[in-house]
């Protein structure tokens, strides 16, 4: 590695480089394996630093070709993958899969049926109601292990006709970390994806992926800081929270349906299962130097994603910036963010991309579903739902996803009206 190094430095230099690269620049360009990364894999204070050298990055591309500089062709490739990625820090989420986590997975029909069916005593023919009884059993036993209980995200109409001790023992709201953990993964997904690193189990309709946790923690939108030994890390506290949001969006199953054709037979049914699967942990330390030695300790991490992600993924998917998560806490200027401001600007995003006016109107009730507030409205804190609605829109407007927003009353339809007005360069 260090010999590596070495030689990509002094050949940056003969190349006239004017603004070098740092060599613990280097170091995070490269794996410990010495392959170059891939641009979605860097932070984004490395990103900003090859960003700058664009022009001089460009010149050494044509001539590394000219030259016999191995080492400099490897890293003229990269710089040269870097600045061809067509979505500079942007991430794709599948419609289909917002849809699940939007509860909006259903259709008008499915919806009804599960409405007129759903009763845990009775195991109907969508089978919810046994399922629901398994699951309970299932977190008694966690319980008495002292595990963190598995919960189903529900439907806000199903959830309403649940008993109230199934409610409590099924459902949790979505923390923070959640919601930051599922950006993240998504994030990790996007790489796999463009590396082809990933196994398709076909048995269970899902997809085997590894990752570095320190990948993890960029996603999720944690700082570094510089300790005293000159290496940046990440806070420790906000590891904690990073790896919570992943062990509770691992507990957390939703109902996904599916349709098809297995003969001659149409079959329709629902799957309840969690987006996400934590398969292995594994631990690793990183060495450097002539003296080989040991500077961090890196945890592996293996994952199953269900299926739904790549669900007509590459012909229906919305551009999410690839540091949301940061963006948004530093727009609000706050350290934790709430999760209902967190849905608001996903689905902005999702519902820009479908839009060809510039325009996207939500109902007030829409509203209060997407950010999951139809609770804290039915328990008639209607005051602090007004001051979500407030702080999500005008995060909104800081981060340039929307210019302005209208409310008003459709006297025909007595319907509630939010109409928002997409920023230019989101349509673009």
């Amino acid at each position: 590695m260090e010999e590596t190094i070495n030689i990509i430095s002094r050949s940056l230099r003969q190349q006239g480089f004017n603004n070098q690269l740092t060599e613990r620049t280097i170091q995070e360009i490269l794996t410990e394996g010495g392959r170059i990364k891939q641009p979605q894999e860097l932070n984004t204070e490395i990103r900003v630093e090859i960003e700058n050298l664009e022009n001089e990055a460009q010149n050494a591309f044509k001539t590394a070709f000219e030259g016999d500089h191995k080492q400099l062709i490897l890293f003229a490739h990269f710089v040269a993958a870097f600045l061809q990625e067509k979505d500079k820090g942007i991430i794709r989420t599948g419609h289909e899969l917002w849809k699940v986590i939007n509860r909006r997975q259903f259709s008008d029909d499915q919806l009804t049926q599960l409405l007129r069916e759903v009763d845990p005593a009775t195991n109907h023919h969508f089978g919810l109601g046994q399922q629901f009884d398994q699951l309970i059993k299932e977190n008694e036993q966690l319980s008495k292990a002292g595990g963190q209980a598995k919960v189903i995200d529900l439907h806000p109409e199903i959830e309403k006709r649940l008993p109230g001790n199934f409610s409590t023992q099924l459902t949790r709201d979505f923390s923070e970390n959640e919601v930051k953990s599922l950006h993240a993964i998504i994030g990790i997904f996007n790489q796999a994806k463009e590396r082809e690193a990933m196994t398709y189990i076909r048995e269970y309709d899902e997809w085997t992926l590894e990752f570095e946790m320190s990948q993890y923690y960029e996603f999720f939108g944690l700082p570094k800081k510089e300790e005293k030994d000159g290496y940046a890390r990440f806070d420790t506290r906000g590891q904690n929270r990073a790896r919570t949001g992943l062990v509770e969006l691992s507990n957390r199953k939703f109902i996904i349906p599916e349709e098809y054709n297995q003969g001659d037979v149409h079959v329709k049914k629902l799957k309840i299962r969690s987006l996400i699967d934590i398969k292995e942990i594994s631990e690793h330390t990183k060495h450097q130097g002539k003296a080989y030695q040991a500077i961090a300790k890196t945890k592996h991490i293996k994952i199953s994603i269900d299926g739904i992600f790549l669900k007509d993924f590459e012909q229906n998917f919305f551009r999410l910036p690839i540091d949301l998560n940061k963006q948004i806490a530093q727009t609000l200027g706050v350290k934790r963010v709430s999760s209902a401001v967190q849905f608001f600007i996903i689905n902005l995003y999702a519902l820009a991309e479908q839009s060809s006016s510039g325009i996207v109107e939500q109902t007030f009730e829409s509203l209060i579903e997407t950010m999951r507030l139809e609770k804290a409205y039915q328990q008639r804190r209607k005051k602090r739902v007004q001051e979500r609605i407030d702080q999500a829109i005008a995060c909104a407007i800081d981060l340039g996803v929307i210019t302005k927003y209208e409310r008003a009353k459709v006297i025909s339809s007595e319907l509630d009206i939010f109409r928002f007005y997409l920023s230019p360069e989101l349509m673009n």
